[in-house]
């Protein structure tokens, strides 16, 4: 199970294209170290923190199961749902003879959408990004994509139609509400992991880095439907 975090941006890449096209939660751009390393049949846990007057507010977006692991490439391919094709979160899209920078929500926002799309090498970051500035539309890809596009099972999704505030920042981690009920989705979600909080003050993205916990009870999911709707 990891804890994932995600900006107004991040939550309208992931959450608006399913709403509006009635296809599943499907996760390709952001925090590729965490989608290269998540497997299927792992539980994602997602927090949404935007700014608020007051600092920031934790808010519980819900739970998704990894149904499936594809490359974006095949997204375009026979055998995948033709409704991915129109999702915000993508990176590239077919042209001529081979594949053209394309990110419909932010216009090519990601100068590294190479370097998203492969297998996160160590210390290649740099040269794939300059690798993706330099391809030209039309031409093969200079680089192997990865199986790191995720499409989240919709059978058993756990998802917050109003997400409910758990925590407000504070200036070394946040602060969780009192509320027993609250108190209780925490536990579900941290349980005893040696990092109990969602907020590390350590500059980003370091900020919200993925806490992954593993969780052998085969009940978890009910927990922590029953954790979350318990307060929302």
């Amino acid at each position: 199970m990891l804890s994932g975090f995600l900006t107004t941006e991040g939550m309208i890449r992931i959450f608006f294209s399913p709403a509006q096209l009635g296809g599943p939660v499907t996760w390709g751009v952001c925090r590729p170290n965490v989608r290269n390393r998540i497997e299927v049949g792992d539980w994602v846990v997602f927090f949404s923190c935007p700014d608020a007057p007051e600092g920031r507010e934790y808010k519980c977006v819900g739970a998704l199961r990894v149904e499936a692991k594809i490359m974006q490439t095949e997204v375009f391919g026979a055998g995948t749902d033709p409704l991915l094709r129109n999702y915000l979160n993508l990176l590239i899209r077919p042209c001529g003879q081979g594949w053209n920078w394309y990110e419909p929500a932010l216009r090519r926002w990601h100068a590294d959408w190479l370097w998203r799309l492969s297998a996160g090498t160590r210390g290649r970051k740099k040269s794939l990004e300059q690798l993706g500035i330099d391809h030209e539309a039309g031409r093969p890809l200079p680089e192997q994509v990865a199986a790191n596009y995720v499409i989240f099972s919709s059978v058993d999704a756990i998802i917050a139609t109003n997400p409910p505030q758990v925590a407000r920042q504070v200036e070394k981690h946040e602060s969780w509400s009192d509320s027993p009920a609250i108190q209780t989705l925490r536990q579900v979600v941290l349980g005893d992991h040696e990092r109990p909080w969602l907020f590390t003050k350590t500059g980003q993205p370091g900020q919200h880095r993925h806490l992954v916990r593993e969780v052998p009870d085969h009940g978890w999911p009910d927990q922590f439907r029953a954790a979350l709707s318990a307060i929302s």
